[in-house]
């Protein structure tokens, strides 16, 4: 007896713990029930419902299990699971242990159907929770605003990630990918996106219709990236639809188009990022205040965190990040975007190669030391932004100091002997003192586009395609520049002024110094 005995004991000991603890629900209605990581996983077979006056909590750890068919044959969806609110919902999960709603088999979408916030619900509340493998993960039709997420986490559903079909709710903390659309908002509701990420959508980042009767819609410190077609759409169906205001939200890398306006309505834009839309970044769209279009530097496709240079950092009205995810600590695995830190650049890394544009930005040094090189990519540029989308340069709006010398200048080119093969170094605001600076092969040697007054000495600019110094704006002096071989030596437009000593042009293509004056 006592072999057999030990025997059945090492039987059930080998037993996954799951399997002890599996909580069956066949369906209908869950009256006042907390569900607890002690009888996890819950596996539903068929619909079920929270009544009105009713309430589910499920604790921290849980796993929700919905089964592959229907025992309830009911709801929006016949042949697949949902949970459906009426009365009230609260999903209490951690960061260290999230609730889980999943497939109880198997990794596809459209699984199971999803949840549903039903007309009448009182209140659902989602925290650290994760929604996968479902039709539409949640679909919203209540009345007004009953629903508050945080860190919620949405993959792998067939059609939406959200879907509001009724209401005015806000939409707060989601991470949605590999789904056919983001979130979709129909003309009879409107809603406010908040601090989501979307990317990784076969159709839509967000698509909102929007409808006379249609309240205002807003999305703000979203990140939106790698839809199969629109970042956003915005399609007004009829005269007198409203407003959608996008402020502080990054659109990148869609496949058509960033922010799109379709028909009616208006979309508002303003201190955002739109950029790499496959077609253009904005149809419809009038640019308002603070907006760019630069590589935001996420730290992945599907790590919306911005890294250490991006240009979405401090982009706000208010000076903080734009997007979902501000920066924390990543790095830029490499040198380009916006320096927001004061950086020296020495001898012991050069020469430094650079895959695109790069920022000194405002209130920020940089200094690069005697003997130093720089060597942008050849006739291509990461940031795709800048005067050149298609060349890499050098942007100061912050403090720039080249530190050369006669016997060691500083260099800034490309690895080509081609002209033209970057852009150039470009003064658009803040200040600059150079000193014994060799810039070739690029576009615009140095064009200064600030009208502050800058400290330029001994300035070599050969082998550009257009012009060795090109002066934009401002009253200006340029002591001991020497320009050869490019198309133009010198260039003034009208509205700048400068004054030249111990300059040096020759083998120019076109002109020496070509100065247009201002009338009077």
């Amino acid at each position: 007896m006592l072999p057999r005995f030990l025997a059945t004991l090492l039987i059930l000991a080998c037993l996954p713990a799951t399997a002890l603890a599996a909580t069956t629900i066949n369906g209908g209605n869950i009256i006042n029930q907390t569900w607890t990581s002690a009888g996890s996983p819950y596996i539903v077979r068929g619909d079920i419902i929270i009544p009105d006056g009713a309430f589910l909590s499920i604790q921290a750890g849980v796993e929700v299990q919905f089964a592959n068919s229907d025992s309830m044959s009911s709801g929006f969806d016949t042949a697949r699971t949902e949970l459906t609110v009426l009365g009230t919902l609260t999903v209490n999960g951690t960061q260290p242990s999230p609730v889980r709603f999943r497939a109880q088999s198997g990794t596809a979408s459209g699984i199971w159907y999803g949840l549903v916030v039903a007309d009448g619900a009182i209140d659902v509340s989602l925290q650290h929770a994760s929604i996968e493998h479902a039709v539409q993960a949640i679909r919203y039709g209540s009345s007004g605003s009953v629903l508050d997420t945080e860190a919620v986490e949405i993959g792998t559903a067939s059609q939406r990630g959200v879907w509001v079909t009724a209401g005015s709710p806000v939409i707060n903390g989601l991470n949605i990918h590999n789904v056919h659309t983001g979130i979709l908002v129909d003309a009879s509701a409107s809603a406010e996106i908040k601090h989501t990420s979307v990317y990784s959508t076969s159709s839509y980042g967000i698509f909102i219709t929007a409808g006379a009767a249609s309240g205002s819609s807003s999305i703000e410190f979203c990140s939106i990236h790698g839809p199969g077609l629109d970042g956003i759409q915005y399609n007004g169906t009829q005269s007198g639809t409203g407003a959608l205001a996008v402020i502080a939200t990054i659109v990148s890398s869609a496949g058509r188009y960033g922010v799109y306006r379709n028909n009616y309505g208006t979309i508002n834009l303003s201190y955002s990022n739109v950029w790499g839309s496959g077609n253009t970044n904005l149809l419809n769209v009038a640019s308002g205040s603070g907006n760019q279009s630069a590589n935001p530097l996420f730290v992945s496709s599907s790590n919306l965190r911005l890294t250490a240079n991006s240009p979405c950092r401090f982009a706000s009205e208010t000076g903080t990040d734009i997007g979902a995810l501000p920066y924390i600590s990543d790095p830029t695995p490499g040198l380009y975007g916006t320096l927001w830190s004061n950086t020296v650049l020495d001898l012991s890394g050069s020469p430094y190669t650079l895959a695109g544009d790069l920022t000194v930005g405002p209130g920020v040094t940089l200094s690069i030391q005697p003997g130093v090189e720089l060597r942008f990519a050849v006739s291509s540029d990461l940031m795709r932004s800048g005067h050149d989308t298609a060349r890499g340069e050098l942007r100061n709006r912050g403090n720039l100091r080249i530190e050369g010398s006669r016997s060691q200048p500083v260099k800034v080119n490309t690895s080509s002997s081609s002209n033209g093969s970057w852009y150039g170094l470009v003064l658009v605001e803040g200040s600059a003192y150079i000193r014994h600076a060799d810039l070739g092969y690029a576009v615009q040697g140095l064009r200064i586009d600030t009208a502050i007054a800058q400290d330029l000495r001994f300035v070599s600019a050969h082998h550009c395609s257009q012009r060795g110094v090109w002066f934009t704006q401002g009253n200006h002096s340029l002591d001991g520049i020497s320009s050869f071989n490019n198309h133009t030596g010198q260039l003034v437009d009208a509205s700048a002024a400068v004054q030249l000593s111990n300059g040096l042009f020759y083998a120019n293509s076109s002109y020496g110094v070509f100065i247009t004056a201002a009338n009077g």
